[in-house]
């Protein structure tokens, strides 16, 4: 009998962990003295110490010193991955930390009790923080991912075991890690169910098999996506769910102090390395052209455009306020694009994603002479949208609203609605390697409705962060609402 199977028969007959490390070390220092007395070789006390040290920190690693983790004597030696209990899912994540100690590569992998698939993730970035520290933000970005695709039954299995006691900690965590501690349980209490437990190297390949891809790659593959509005509420979340899928995003709002301070609230989310704030109000063209500066300095590229944030105090009815909410909904997005196409015809997958309402169905549009215009797609074009909007403009100044057939009731905010989905229809037309798509997120929680909404900000945000990750070949030109894509053709016949 060897002295790995004689120590395993120990363990299994008196599974006791205490056994396990006197045994190692035993042997540790009974292979020293007969190095010494056969070969004459005096093994320094460092080296037994390290490798007595070496054995036990083996099984300590194995998380059977962890009551909650202790299972049949069986399992001991079973080095295979398990399913999760039904109804649940099982995420498994591994760091690879490169041997510059800059770079790190990282595998996140999700399956259901079936042993299926249901989502991964990959990703190489530069390591931030010690071992212990890359581990905490990863699992609280795949804690996020998990969050956003809907799942809310967990099994999370770490390789960590020093994290993992951190986690199992009934006192804060005074370390300067306990901020991101705290971030992994503030979102654990989100789930249904989430158990987090140790897992051995040797269980965990696939994920490994990930991060060991991903950093052997020699590209590094990184999207950027600008969000406009977003200082709060739907841009803001926006901003995070695309964030926590590893997307760099340039949060944009027209008041700098207001920016700034939601790119603070990213912080303690493990989202900030990945959240860059940049002033843009659309209504001036400077800090659009200072915008599409920025990201062709900073990035080369541009993969995302999503927005279409509005201020409440539009929708007051009059002349003036009315103007102005064409400007900032309708000419200020328009330009905004504009700016920033030219840097979306250097991505691989191009992306814009305009945030609507059911408002803008054309169906509200009782106007049938604007209507015919709008639901044209085959003739459709920039000026005939700009015709639109100044015969509204026209009969809104001469109070002939309801006389001429446009709605009266938030008159403004409809018809620049309207316009924007037939834009997207127009530039989906002329882009067509770009996907881009006009969503009605729902009745959402915000202050523009005084939080009287069916939806919270993270669903209503769901709908344009989905659009904006469709694969590639994906319908273009569509109005979705409600989660159901409808062509702006059948929108208009209501």
């Amino acid at each position: 009998m060897s002295f790995k199977e004689f120590i395993e028969s120990c363990v299994l007959a008196l599974f006791s962990p205490g056994l396990e490390i006197v045994l190692s070390t035993a042997w540790a220092i009974w292979k020293a003295r007969n190095d010494l007395v056969w070969n004459e070789t005096l093994v320094p006390v460092s080296e037994i110490c390290q490798q007595a040290a070496g054995i036990a920190l083996d099984y300590i690693e194995s998380g059977k010193m962890l009551t909650e983790s202790i299972s049949p004597p069986t399992a001991l030696l079973s080095f295979k991955w398990k399913p999760p209990d039904a109804m649940n899912h099982k995420l498994n994540f591994y760091c690879h930390h490169g041997t510059d100690g800059h770079m790190v590569g990282v595998g996140v992998l999700i399956r259901d009790s079936a042993g299926l698939v249901a989502a991964a993730k990959c990703s190489k970035g530069r390591q931030v923080g010690d071992v212990i520290q890359v581990a905490a933000s990863v699992l609280l970005e795949a804690l996020v991912f998990a969050f956003h695709i809907g799942l809310r039954r967990l099994e999370v299995e770490m390789g960590n075991m020093e994290l993992l006691g951190l986690l199992n900690l009934s006192s804060p965590c005074l370390a300067p890690i306990g901020v991101l501690v705290e971030d992994i349980s503030s979102w654990a209490q989100k789930f249904q169910f989430l158990r987090f437990s140790f897992i051995k190297k040797e269980c965990n390949k696939a994920s490994q098999a990930l991060a060991t891809e991903a950093l052997s790659s020699s590209f590094e593959q990184v999207w950027f996506a600008v969000v406009t509005g977003a200082n709060k509420g739907i841009g803001f979340e926006t901003v995070r769910q695309l964030a926590s899928n590893g997307i760099v995003v340039v949060l944009t709002g027209r008041d700098e102090k207001r920016g700034l301070e939601a790119l603070e609230k990213l912080k303690h989310s493990a989202l900030s390395d990945h959240v860059l704030f940049h002033q843009l109000d659309v209504s001036d063209p400077a800090t659009i052209t200072s915008l599409a500066d920025f990201i062709r300095t900073q990035f080369g590229k541009l993969d995302i455009l999503a927005g279409g944030g509005i201020n409440p105090r539009k929708l007051i009815q009059n002349y003036e306020l009315a103007e102005e909410c064409l400007q900032t909904n309708y000419y200020g997005a328009k330009r905004t694009a504009e700016a920033l196409i030219p840097l979306l015809q250097l991505s691989n997958s191009p992306r814009i994603v305009n945030v609507s309402s059911s408002m803008g169905h054309l169906k509200n549009i009782p106007n049938e002479w604007a209507k015919g215009v709008l639901c044209d797609g085959e003739n459709l074009t920039e000026e005939k949208v700009d015709e639109v909007l100044v015969e509204f403009l026209k009969d809104f100044k001469e109070d002939s609203l309801e006389a001429k057939g446009w709605p009266t009731f938030l008159s403004a905010y409809t018809v620049s609605k309207a316009a924007m989905n037939a834009y997207t229809r127009i530039i989906a037309k002329k882009y067509p390697s770009f996907c881009v798509n006009c969503v009605c997120p729902g009745y959402v929680k915000t202050d523009i409705n005084r939080n009287t909404g069916i939806l919270t900000v993270e669903e209503g945000a769901a709908s344009p962060v989905r659009l904006a990750l469709l694969p590639n070949g994906s319908p273009s030109g569509l109005f979705l609402c409600s989660a159901r894509s409808v062509s702006f053709l059948i929108d208009a016949n209501g």
